[in-house]
């Protein structure tokens, strides 16, 4: 049972069809019929790149391999080959900074990257990414961060002891850069900003997470539940602009026979999210549902609209830079939160909770921290005002 879909160019037919969870004879000859219609192959080694989908489409393409352009299938095989291996290599890297982070008797959560992939696929290797993402309790990000230091990691931000205590309770996510190779790790105190909202209380995360076999040990990772909703979380935040982030929240539904009561359950603030990747997933690659979960979409004709718009930005291949591209942006994320007092909850947090930038922006003593509250609504006028009278001055 799906929601209806949205009309579809061929290219992008061919990358919902390659994207399904569940790739039996049916997809197969959709999947014939979807390549037949391309009117330009050219165009499908980026289109795969931008949507995270390279690795999925040689094992997809393969079965209809016959229908791809020798030069094109040349390129997609290559680059799926490259990022596989980027993959794996940072799935290693991942192992050697647990191992460090265990022996130090640092307790972890790892999110999203290698985790997701083997939670939606089993396999470590099946879906890009572009950072590692380890989450810690509060009170060991300090040790944890010079764990990463004595791996040749540094970070990115130099807070204040005001500044860090507020960085820590609002948003907690802190870069650490490789020297060397450059690769990005976020240490997270929790999976989300809080800025946007809808995940259980960091301890009741620490509660439920599960654990799964990682290069011959086990490594912590949400509950399916909860990976769930920070997947679904996540889309929303970025309008689903990614068609791989739908392809595994496709996988993660079939895993659950598209039931997402428990879900909505756990995560009451977070429920249109919730039922907006489920519309998604149904309309774009046909996901089936189960049918509670479709009438619960139903029931909210909100969510049948922003997965109208979410698709519109995907095919328009919107970005969220610049002054219109953040005023959209955020305008598809107030209208995610459900009912007034979430909506100005969300107003409230984007317009006065400072972030880096401010801190950057204007440096205050911490004895002047309450300051940033004025600060960043400035900041914001000052910036979002430049750039539109530098559009109107083109």
């Amino acid at each position: 049972m799906t929601v209806d879909a949205p009309r579809q160019p061929p290219e992008f037919r061919l990358l919902c069809t390659m994207a399904r969870s569940e790739f039996g004879a049916e997809a197969v000859v959709g999947l014939t019929r979807a390549a037949a219609q391309v009117g330009d192959w050219r165009r499908i080694p980026a289109l795969l790149a931008r949507h995270g989908l390279e690795t999925l489409a040689v094992q997809r393409l393969a079965r209809v391999r016959d229908q791809v352009p020798a030069d094109i299938w040349e390129i997609i095989a290559q680059r799926a080959q490259e990022r596989r291996a980027v993959s794996l290599a940072m799935t290693a890297e991942l192992r050697r900074i647990m191992h460090e982070l265990d022996s130090r008797e640092i307790p972890t959560i790892t999110l999203k990257g290698p985790a997701l992939a083997w939670q939606a696929y089993r396999d470590f290797g099946a879906r890009p990414f572009v950072d590692l993402d380890i989450m810690v309790p509060p009170k060991d990000v300090a040790a944890a961060g010079a764990v990463l230091a004595t791996l040749g990691y540094q970070p990115e931000y130099h807070f204040t002891d005001a500044q860090d205590r507020w960085f820590r309770d609002v948003d907690g996510d802190y870069p650490y850069v490789h020297e060397a190779t450059q690769l990005l790790v976020e240490l997270h105190v929790r999976p989300m900003s809080r800025r946007f909202g809808g995940m259980p209380r960091d301890s009741v995360l620490w509660i439920r997470r599960e654990f799964v076999p990682f290069a011959g040990q086990s490594i912590a990772v949400l509950s399916a539940d909860d990976a769930f909703l920070l997947q679904a979380l996540h889309g929303a935040k970025h309008r689903w602009e990614r068609m791989e982030w739908v392809a595994a929240v496709s996988a993660l539904l079939q895993q659950r026979d598209g039931d997402v009561a428990a879900v909505l359950c756990s995560a009451p603030r977070a429920r249109r999210a919730v039922l907006l990747a489920c519309t998604v997933a149904s309309a774009w690659l046909e996901t089936p549902l189960s049918d509670s979960t479709r009438a619960e979409c139903i029931r909210d004709p909100v969510v049948a609209r922003l997965a109208e718009q979410a698709w519109h930005h995907v095919v328009a291949e919107a970005t969220d830079e610049g002054t219109v591209g953040t005023a959209t942006k955020l305008a598809f994320n107030f209208r995610v939160q459900r009912g007034v007092t979430a909506r100005m909850r969300f107003v409230y947090r984007w317009v006065f909770w400072p972030s880096p930038e401010d801190f950057e922006w204007l440096r205050l003593p911490d004895w002047l921290f309450f300051v940033y509250r004025a600060v960043r609504p400035l900041r914001l006028l000052g910036r979002y005002t430049v750039r539109r009278k530098g559009a109107s001055d083109a």
